[in-house]
């Protein structure tokens, strides 16, 4: 069985060296990008099954991303996390089809569970 294809947006570099480290480790695909624009022509060019995006990046938010991401990959699987979780950001996040909201620092192993158990085999 083929394992997801993870695509990870966030204006930090160090967030993302490690969450490509993490989830290669673990076996999967994974596609880092630095911003939303870039996410975007990212699913516009390659199928992904799960996105991870930040919340608060310079010119799109990941709520925002994950409107525009839907339009173009309905089955996306996207996940945000945010260092300023509130209920507040939960339901933008719930109505922009994100899954789930982590609260930073991220603990990649809780996301990687939740990608193993959320996502049916039949989608990879």
């Amino acid at each position: 069985m083929e394992k997801p294809s993870i695509l990870v947006v966030d204006d930090d570099r160090d967030v993302l060296d490690l969450a490509e480290f993490f989830f290669r480790e673990a076996g999967h695909q994974v596609h880092c990008v630095e911003s939303g624009q870039k996410a975007l022509e990212k699913i516009r060019d390659s199928r992904f099954t799960v996105m991870l995006t930040d919340y608060n990046m310079p010119g799109m938010d990941g709520v925002e991303l994950a409107e525009r991401a839907r339009k173009i990959s309905p089955e996306l699987f996207i996940v945000m996390a945010t260092g300023h979780p509130s209920r507040e950001l939960s339901n933008l996040a719930a109505k922009a089809g994100i899954v789930k909201v982590f609260a930073k620092p991220l603990r990649l192993e809780s996301l990687l569970n939740l990608i193993i158990e959320m996502i049916p085999p039949t989608s990879f």
